[in-house]
């Protein structure tokens, strides 16, 4: 597991007015909670969480080195943002044991080309875009890739045909429907007028 870092302090005034004056000066407040230990209200850098959340994904485990003597293993568990500013407002952090296992959302994304669903005249459906998995906390995926080439309008993808990770599981059944190909209405429509033909063509023979 890549160990992401990210650094913060202790000592922060609770309230919203201290809250305030953290947020102008690029902090974030937070509170790290969980594994039967009091909750622990803590600051972070505005800049340096956004930079470890966009590299590492929503799902990353994140090590806090809290005032540089004390790591915490965790990860993001609720995020407020501003409704305006798209700015975080305040951060909630789990401590969890590296042998947990939690339930994650974990985003699908489409990998290749569906060549022969694009002869066919067909289009690429997604019926699901996220997938929630139960997972060792150190192997949370940060995206489930769906490779689509092999793709045509009888032979969808389902769940059982993906590889989740090494000890990821879910709840889903296998032959749960993730990607099907659908042929588009230009598709059927030309396909209508084609087979018209053909059988005009032999009713006047």
């Amino acid at each position: 597991m890549e160990q992401i870092t990210l650094n913060a302090e202790t000592g922060r005034k609770i309230g919203s007015g201290p809250s305030k004056q953290l947020r102008v000066q690029n902090k974030v407040p937070a509170v790290v909670y969980g594994a039967g230990a009091p909750p622990q209200s803590i600051t972070v850098d505005r800049v340096e969480f956004r930079r470890v959340l966009n590299s590492a994904g929503s799902n990353a485990v994140i090590t806090l080195n809290i005032d540089g003597s004390e790591q915490q293993l965790t990860f993001v568990r609720d995020l407020q943002i501003h409704p305006r500013k798209d700015r975080v407002q305040h951060i909630d952090f789990l401590r969890v044991d590296s042998k947990q296992r939690v339930n994650a959302e974990v985003q699908v994304v489409l990998v290749g080309e569906a060549e022969e669903l694009a002869r066919e005249g067909g289009i690429v459906e997604q019926l699901m875009s996220t997938i929630f998995v139960d997972a060792p906390v150190i192997a949370i995926p940060r995206s489930i890739e769906v490779d689509i080439a092999a793709l045509t309008v009888d032979s969808p993808i389902r769940l059982g045909d993906i590889n989740l990770g090494e000890g990821v599981t879910s709840d889903l059944e296998d032959d749960a429907l993730i990607v099907v190909g659908q042929l588009s209405r230009a598709a059927v429509s030309g396909d209508g007028t084609e087979a018209d033909a053909e059988a005009d063509a032999a009713a006047e023979g």
